[in-house]
């Protein structure tokens, strides 16, 4: 509230009588010799007060157009204020879901190793194709770049939630 009074203050000044002087001294002569200098020095002051008593709605228009210019600022700062949470909360959350498919996957990267090795030891021995060795590697490397996708994101929100000033 006290910000839309402290902008509105310039324009209300303007109804408000003014009171200004002037003050000028000087010399008008062709000559430099000092009787000469003193016949032609001279001082000038001018004193004013202005009233206004009707200006046509002028300043008071200024002075609605300052209320109305910090309420827009206000309300821009609030927004940017707003956007700022939101952003800070999304990379929070993007940080955290970045964290938690992390841990899935690592279990799920032991799980592809582990059944890379099965499907090895079978067809060792005879009991499988070499299709389903080669299905359960192709497995395990698209488990392993999820892991690595995650972890990315994850790093990468951390960035984002370190550039916001919190972490």
């Amino acid at each position: 509230m006290s910000s839309r009074r402290e902008a509105s203050v310039p324009a209300r000044a303007g109804r408000l009588p003014q009171l200004s002087y002037s003050i000028n001294g000087g010399s008008d002569t062709d000559s430099l010799g000092p009787s000469e200098l003193r016949d032609h020095t001279g001082v000038l002051a001018t004193v004013s007060l202005t009233i206004p008593l009707f200006d046509w709605g002028a300043n008071r228009s200024l002075e609605r157009q300052a209320r109305l210019r910090a309420l827009s600022l206000e309300s821009q700062r609030a927004l940017a204020l707003r956007t700022l949470i939101q952003q800070f909360y999304e990379a929070l959350t993007q940080a955290l879901s970045a964290a938690s498919r992390a841990e899935i996957l690592q279990t799920g990267v032991a799980d592809a190793e582990r059944n890379v090795q099965m499907s090895i030891a079978r067809y060792r021995a005879g009991e499988t194709q070499l299709d389903e060795v080669t299905e359960a590697q192709t497995t395990l490397a698209a488990t392993r770049l999820a892991l690595y996708q995650a972890l990315f994101d994850y790093q990468i929100s951390r960035r984002r939630l370190a550039q916001s000033g919190c972490q």
